[in-house]
């Protein structure tokens, strides 16, 4: 071995020399160490641990034939995972029970197993017959800090008596140092794992599906490509958590995901983006080519999503998506996030369970060059116009309105009322008056309810945005939608303002 640096004499000189040697081979044994941990610090994945390893036991202890076998999951199985050269292609599809044979005692045992001379041990096979010309024989536990066995380290030697002692304590302390950083890696990945994936779906999470936009954005520049966003909302989803509970929004949640990962391509990203939000991230798709995509993710929803909540009832679940894309809507991810979110606030106030990707300021049509199928919800350019001015008669219509509250025109971002201390809900706002407006509001506010207001601006914009309102009207609209009349009782200079940012009367 290359430990033996010199070989021990006889008499005071011998002894002397011996304890030379012997200090000598302990200063190069730690030094072989270090150089071992260094690069198993490197390793951040099992493939990477096991190469760092094999070049490491080639070049510093010279030992060429070897194998790396590692338990199968939960069972009583190891699989060969790495060798050192040409046995590998003998013996990689060989699985072996523990114990079954010599060659993986030592995952039984948990201890090392040494035979210099296997030719006294003619009745025992070394993988299971796969293998031949081996003198010496020594294999190796890795098992974890809490005596978990993790796998083997076998090491094979063509000639007999090839290991010393002191080779065993320098090859124990290696297969420890593998077996910790293996330990370490399995830690590190499943610490990545729970930071990619959302627990409840097993969707990507909001973090992993930003990385990834940012990726397509950089190749798209690149290659002068195309990418799409989909912002995704389940319709009246506060409304199935109030009536049915939260475990049954979670089943909604979960039912939800599986469809959308089943009927997209394998390298659309889909993400749980937060609460019932999701997103979708398509590469290499147009704006148009995505919303056909999206639009038959939404009809598939809206035929197979239901649940039972009692005998001879069931809800059905919608969905609801704004789809921007680059480069039409943005020459940046955040750019392309926020008009596939504004299209998604505009389609859930159109009447939610459709497909939104344009609106009336937007100078081409919704869906160019796309026949609309006859139960489609995609809105067309001469129905989003009717949508906005339905009410002709009224001064400023109520998805006029909406539409410029949402674009963020004059620095407004939307409107929002305190319900209590840090409460705040978005009032979708319709018609508007110096005295007052009318909205749509999540929750059912009672007559002559007097809440604080604020409007929500772009940060660095200062605008006087605070005043007070009576509920003067309200009913409720759909469910959990509550349509109310608002009046102005308090900051009304305030309300005055932002009633001529409004209607550009400024």
């Amino acid at each position: 071995m290359l430990l033996n640096i010199n070989k021990h004499h006889n008499g005071k000189y011998g002894s002397d020399k011996n304890i030379e040697n012997s200090t000598r081979e302990g200063a190069f044994s730690l030094y072989l160490l270090y150089l071992l941990n260094e690069n198993l610090n490197l390793s951040i994945k099992i493939e990477e641990l096991f190469e760092y390893t094999a070049i490491f036991l080639k070049n510093n202890l010279c030992i060429d034939d070897f194998c790396f076998m590692l338990n199968n999951g939960d069972n009583d199985e190891l699989t060969i995972f790495k060798t050192g050269s040409d046995i590998f292609e003998a013996v990689k599809d060989v699985t072996f029970k523990k114990g079954e044979e010599y060659a993986c005692i030592a995952a039984q045992t948990g201890k090392p197993f040494l035979l210099n001379d296997i030719s006294k041990k003619k009745d025992q096979f070394f993988y299971k017959g796969k293998l031949e010309n081996i003198g010496s024989f020594l294999s190796l536990p890795l098992r974890s800090k809490n005596n978990r066995m993790l796998g083997l380290l076998n090491i094979h030697k063509k000639e007999i008596n090839a290991f010393t002692e002191e080779d065993m304590g320098l090859f124990i302390t290696v297969a420890l140092n593998i077996a910790n950083t293996i330990e370490r890696i399995e830690l590190y990945e499943k610490a990545e794992k729970g930071a990619m994936y959302d627990d409840l779906t097993m969707l990507y999470q909001r973090k992993f599906f930003f990385d990834s936009c940012h990726l397509e954005h950089s190749k798209a520049i690149r290659h002068n490509l195309h990418f799409s966003i989909a912002m995704i909302d389940i319709d009246h989803f506060k409304y199935y958590n109030d009536t049915y509970g939260h475990l049954f929004g979670d089943e909604i949640l979960k039912k939800l995901a599986y469809i959308l990962k089943s009927n997209v391509r394998y390298s659309d990203i889909v993400s749980r983006y937060g609460g019932e939000e999701f997103a979708i991230l398509l590469p290499g798709m147009d704006k148009n080519s995505a919303t056909l995509v999206i639009d038959k993710l939404r009809d598939v929803v809206k035929r197979i999503l239901s649940l039972e909540v009692a005998e001879g009832k069931v809800e059905c679940v919608t969905i609801t998506a704004g789809v921007a894309g680059y480069p039409e809507d943005g020459n940046s991810v955040k750019q392309i996030l926020s008009v596939a979110d504004k299209y998604l606030y505009i389609g859930k106030s159109c009447g939610r369970n459709r497909v939104v990707n344009n609106t009336l300021d937007d100078h081409q049509p919704f869906h160019q060059n796309v026949k609309k199928t006859k139960h489609s919800s995609l809105l067309s350019k001469e129905e989003v116009n009717l949508l906005l001015y339905k009410n002709v008669n009224r001064r400023i219509s109520r998805f006029k309105t909406l539409l410029r509250v949402d674009k963020g025109i004059n620095n407004i971002q939307c409107f929002e009322i305190k319900v209590m201390e840090d409460d705040w809900r978005i009032c979708v706002i319709g018609d508007i008056g110096k005295g007052g407006f009318k909205g749509d509001l999540d929750f059912k506010p009672k007559l002559d309810e007097i809440f604080t207001c604020r409007v929500v601006v772009d940060s660095e914009v200062y605008l006087p945005a605070i005043f007070s309102i009576r509920i003067a009207h309200e009913k409720i609209i759909h469910k959990n939608r509550y349509e109310i009349g608002a009046e102005i009782v308090d900051g009304h200079n305030n309300w005055k303002y932002i009633f001529s940012l409004l209607t550009n009367n400024k």
